[in-house]
């Protein structure tokens, strides 16, 4: 982990009235680029080849320009460069699946936001601690197959968009699909309605929902739209499926966006509050 007074040696160095927003041009990339546009920010796309031809069809979100990497690891050979571009890295789930934890944490280029956090987000035993003593309610974990007792989603660690997930109903279930050598999670499968709260706090604003420092944001709320538990059950039962060979999938394909219902937003605050305070 690069510490916090080496960053800001290096940004003794940055001309600040020139300041460039840099990402991976994957996951949010669109929302971030075309966000730095808007407040002024020269934008800089991190892509691994040539540049995405994309990114053509949205001028207003296209990066100024492109750095071309062989492989993700090598930001970390480019460091140089994006300090002499007055760079600022803005992480997403793509960039830290694919640079890793390790790496991140040592890129010596200043980034958006604390970087310590993305371990434990990306890290589903973190997380679940960090939840708990948030006072945040979660699923029933399993801490072996030997105690499946009911439907269970098994979670693989990282920021992988539901790729692999899977519900076993079983031990047997679960051992027939678990991919052998990846970290997971075993939770219980709880049915209800799916929310994705997208939050953003700032410790240095004052107007607004107040926390102990800095205010919360509520930016917006998303259903995600997943491949192919969205669609599998229009073709038959349950038990047809399976002995069709036919499993649901968790991959996320896109996002819906949704309206909550005012009653429910003293929940919502409350529960993001927590998460930050205990943060």
């Amino acid at each position: 982990m690069i510490s916090k007074e080496e960053i800001l040696e290096i940004l003794k160095g940055y001309d600040l009235k020139n300041i460039t927003i840099a990402t991976v041009c994957s996951h949010s990339s669109l929302q971030i680029f075309h966000g730095a546009k808007q407040e002024g920010f020269r934008t800089l796309g991190i892509c691994i080849g040539p540049p995405p031809r994309f990114y053509d069809a949205f001028p207003l979100a296209k990066p100024d320009a492109f750095l071309s990497l062989d492989s993700y690891k090598g930001m970390l050979d480019e460091s140089d460069r994006l300090i002499d571009e007055n760079a600022i890295i803005i992480p997403h789930g793509s960039m830290v699946e694919y640079l890793g934890i390790q790496n991140f944490e040592a890129l010596p280029v200043p980034t958006f936001g604390n970087r310590r956090c993305l371990a434990w987000e990306s890290d589903r035993e973190m997380e679940r601690e960090w939840l708990l003593r948030a006072g945040v309610n979660v699923p029933m974990r399993f801490e072996s197959a030997e105690l499946i007792d009911r439907p269970v989603i098994v979670k693989y660690h990282g920021a992988k968009g539901g790729k692999g997930f899977f519900i076993a109903k079983n031990k047997e279930e679960f051992q027939s699909k678990i991919q052998r050598g990846q970290k997971y999670t075993i939770q219980e499968f709880i049915l209800g309605t799916r929310y994705y709260i997208h939050f953003f706090y700032s410790p240095i604003r004052e107007k607004g929902y107040r926390l102990r420092r800095g205010t919360l944001d509520m930016l917006g709320i998303d259903r995600r739209v997943e491949s192919n538990a969205d669609e599998i059950f229009r073709i038959g039962s349950v038990n047809e499926l399976e002995a069709a060979g036919i499993y649901p999938s968790f991959v996320v394909t896109g996002n819906l966006p949704l309206v909550l219902r005012e009653s429910l937003l003293p929940k919502v605050f409350d529960l993001g509050e927590r998460v930050v305070e205990t943060s």
